[in-house]
Protein backbone atom coordinates (compact mmCIF):
# COMPACT_ATOMS: atom_id res chain seq x y z
CA UNK A 1 0.00 0.00 0.00
CA UNK A 2 1.38 3.39 -0.99
CA UNK A 3 2.01 5.91 1.74
CA UNK A 4 0.30 9.27 1.42
CA UNK A 5 3.61 10.84 0.43
CA UNK A 6 4.29 8.29 -2.28
CA UNK A 7 0.75 8.63 -3.58
CA UNK A 8 1.18 12.42 -3.66
CA UNK A 9 4.42 12.03 -5.63
CA UNK A 10 2.77 9.65 -8.10
CA UNK A 11 -0.15 11.95 -8.75
CA UNK A 12 1.78 15.22 -8.79
CA UNK A 13 0.93 17.50 -11.67
CA UNK A 14 2.95 20.19 -13.40
CA UNK A 15 6.05 18.04 -13.56
CA UNK A 16 8.71 20.05 -15.32
CA UNK A 17 12.01 18.42 -14.50
CA UNK A 18 13.13 15.13 -15.98
CA UNK A 19 16.05 12.85 -15.30
CA UNK A 20 16.99 10.10 -17.73
CA UNK A 21 18.69 7.09 -16.16
CA UNK A 22 20.57 4.11 -17.50
CA UNK A 23 19.27 0.55 -17.41
CA UNK A 24 21.26 -0.30 -14.29
CA UNK A 25 19.65 2.53 -12.36
CA UNK A 26 16.20 1.64 -13.70
CA UNK A 27 16.62 -1.96 -12.57
CA UNK A 28 17.87 -0.86 -9.14
CA UNK A 29 14.86 1.42 -8.69
CA UNK A 30 12.31 -1.13 -9.92
CA UNK A 31 13.62 -4.24 -8.19
CA UNK A 32 15.69 -3.08 -5.27
CA UNK A 33 13.83 -0.05 -3.99
CA UNK A 34 17.16 1.76 -4.18
CA UNK A 35 17.88 5.48 -4.23
CA UNK A 36 18.77 7.20 -7.48
CA UNK A 37 22.51 7.89 -7.43
CA UNK A 38 24.32 10.30 -9.78
CA UNK A 39 26.21 7.44 -11.44
CA UNK A 40 22.94 6.15 -12.90
CA UNK A 41 21.93 9.46 -14.48
CA UNK A 42 22.61 10.02 -18.17
CA UNK A 43 20.74 13.28 -18.82
CA UNK A 44 19.00 16.10 -16.94
CA UNK A 45 16.23 17.98 -18.73
CA UNK A 46 14.62 21.32 -17.91
CA UNK A 47 15.12 23.48 -14.84
CA UNK A 48 14.00 22.33 -11.41
CA UNK A 49 14.69 23.12 -7.79
CA UNK A 50 15.54 21.03 -4.77
CA UNK A 51 12.28 19.63 -3.39
CA UNK A 52 10.46 19.52 -6.74
CA UNK A 53 8.78 16.35 -7.97
CA UNK A 54 10.49 15.28 -11.18
CA UNK A 55 9.99 12.51 -13.73
CA UNK A 56 12.41 9.59 -13.91
CA UNK A 57 12.69 8.24 -17.45
CA UNK A 58 14.54 5.32 -18.97
CA UNK A 59 16.82 5.65 -21.98
CA UNK A 60 13.80 5.15 -24.29
CA UNK A 61 12.35 8.31 -22.67
CA UNK A 62 9.55 6.34 -21.00
CA UNK A 63 8.58 7.66 -17.58
CA UNK A 64 8.58 4.84 -15.03
CA UNK A 65 8.91 6.69 -11.73
CA UNK A 66 8.73 10.07 -10.05
CA UNK A 67 10.53 11.48 -7.08
CA UNK A 68 11.33 14.48 -4.92
CA UNK A 69 14.76 15.66 -5.95
CA UNK A 70 17.53 16.47 -3.44
CA UNK A 71 19.43 18.84 -5.72
CA UNK A 72 18.53 21.48 -8.29
CA UNK A 73 18.93 20.84 -12.01
CA UNK A 74 22.25 22.68 -12.30
CA UNK A 75 23.79 20.60 -9.51
CA UNK A 76 22.39 17.41 -11.03
CA UNK A 77 23.95 18.23 -14.41
CA UNK A 78 27.34 18.69 -12.77
CA UNK A 79 27.32 15.33 -10.98
CA UNK A 80 25.92 13.13 -13.80
CA UNK A 81 27.78 9.83 -13.92
CA UNK A 82 29.80 10.54 -10.79
CA UNK A 83 30.20 8.43 -7.68
CA UNK A 84 28.41 9.83 -4.64
CA UNK A 85 31.82 10.13 -2.93
CA UNK A 86 32.75 12.79 -5.49
CA UNK A 87 29.69 15.03 -5.06
CA UNK A 88 31.33 17.28 -2.49
CA UNK A 89 34.43 17.71 -4.70
CA UNK A 90 32.27 18.67 -7.68
CA UNK A 91 29.70 20.90 -6.00
CA UNK A 92 31.60 22.07 -2.93
CA UNK A 93 28.83 20.67 -0.72
CA UNK A 94 26.81 17.50 -0.32
CA UNK A 95 23.30 17.30 1.12
CA UNK A 96 22.72 13.67 0.16
CA UNK A 97 24.46 10.76 -1.54
CA UNK A 98 21.41 10.32 -3.74
CA UNK A 99 19.83 12.58 -6.35
CA UNK A 100 16.52 11.15 -5.13
CA UNK A 101 16.27 9.16 -1.90
CA UNK A 102 14.32 5.91 -2.19
CA UNK A 103 11.72 7.02 0.37
CA UNK A 104 10.87 9.86 -2.04
CA UNK A 105 10.49 7.70 -5.17
CA UNK A 106 7.18 6.38 -6.48
CA UNK A 107 7.21 3.74 -9.21
CA UNK A 108 4.43 4.39 -11.71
Amino acid sequence: NLSDKKRWIGYATNIVGKIIVNDGAKTALLTGEKSLLPIGVVEVKNTFHKGDVISILDENKCEFARGIVNYDSESCKKVIGSHSDNIVDILGFKNYDAIITRDNITIL
